[in-house]
């Protein structure tokens, strides 16, 4: 019994002592993962990089200043902060001009307006920014839309400096040894060397785990080899592994449309259809396979949606044209600015 009870004793201080080791590992992993994410944020600001910060939020602002000056040890001077969204565009037009590359954090309502259709004119009026949307919540629908047309990423609040620091970092700059893998594999896939190509895909998903962005790869690569399951089999598992899912269902969607499979690929359009109902193209192409499958009451409801999406959608963009036009009248004429802005608004 006393030895049985040594036994248990030496087996618990031994897990005690490993997983002290796996902490005090894990902490000095976070200390670099924070020093590098730190000097990505550098060499951007270095590289004629700029933050842009629209946001009514003080202590939001005092992070962000409070990472560049404490942490980075970088002039105030490469971040500039407005309360205002129509100032925005004036910022980044500004920037770009300049020769800059702006990085734009920007509030999701501001002033009691809900600025999901001014970011995605923003981003399209100037695909080069990288855009990060604050949200004290996730409105999944209206982010997975954003995240389609263009939205870089999205920060939570509350959110503390270090959490702030990396969002910025990876939005930056993603992991460059995977992407350098992932790039080689592309290049490989494009030029037909399907083996090699594979090669170093599965390697890389060996070094760096299950991400999505691999696994999607190695269904590319396996459907260029017409492996139609193992393409499926790496879709499905790099849906399982994203927090959006949309790409991986997109890739499975058009797997079996290119295999002339319609009821599978309806199956995974209805899929995107769910986590992102405001794609209308998307549901157009349901419909249109619905009637083809004779499933006219499915093909009815979603072109019923259709309809209702698009006018919707007109409205927006009327808005979003308002916006613009009042951005561009912001310097020479305030009043008819505010004019247009209220037109966008109503």
């Amino acid at each position: 019994m006393a030895d049985e009870n040594d036994k248990s004793g030496l087996a618990r201080r031994m897990q005690l002592r490993q997983a002290a080791q796996n902490l005090e590992k894990a902490q000095s992993q976070t200390k670099k993962r924070q020093k590098d994410y730190a000097d990505v944020l550098i060499n951007h600001l270095r590289d004629n990089g700029q933050i842009i910060c629209v946001t009514e939020d003080m202590a939001l602002s005092g992070q962000i200043k409070e990472i560049i000056s404490e942490t980075l040890k970088m002039p105030a001077s490469c971040a500039s902060f407005s309360a205002k969204a129509d100032l925005a565009g004036k910022a980044i037009r500004s920037a770009v001009t300049a020769g800059r590359t702006p990085l734009v954090i920007i509030e999701q309502f501001l002033g009691g307006r809900d600025l999901t259709f001014v970011v995605r004119t923003l981003k399209n009026t100037f695909p080069e920014i990288k855009l990060i949307m604050i949200a004290q919540e996730i409105d999944k629908n209206r982010f997975v839309l954003l995240h389609e047309s263009g939205v870089d990423s999205m920060l939570v609040k509350p959110a503390d400096g270090a959490a702030i620091l990396e969002k910025i970092a990876r939005t930056i700059k993603p992991d460059d040894q995977a992407e350098r893998a992932l790039d080689m594999a592309r290049v490989l896939l494009n030029k037909g060397e399907l083996e090699n190509a594979l090669r170093v895909c599965t390697q890389e998903i060996a070094r760096s785990g299950n991400s999505a962005a691999s696994l999607m790869l190695a269904g590319d690569i396996f459907k260029a080899m017409r492996e139609w399951d193992k393409a499926a089999d790496a879709y499905n598992r790099a849906s399982g592994g994203s927090s959006l899912f949309l790409e991986p269902l997109r890739k499975l969607s058009e797997l079996y449309a290119e295999k002339g499979d319609m009821a599978r690929q309806l199956e995974y359009l209805e899929k995107m259809d769910e986590l992102s109902p405001l794609n209308l193209e998307r549901k157009i192409l349901i419909g249109e396979l619905a009637l083809k499958l004779k499933r006219g009451d499915k093909a009815r409801k979603i072109f019923d949606q259709v309809m209702k999406l698009s006018a919707r959608r007109a409205n927006e963009g009327i808005a979003s044209v308002a916006y613009r036009v009042a951005d561009i009248y912001t310097d020479t004429d305030p009043d008819m600015a505010a004019s247009f802005l209220q037109r966008g608004l109503e």
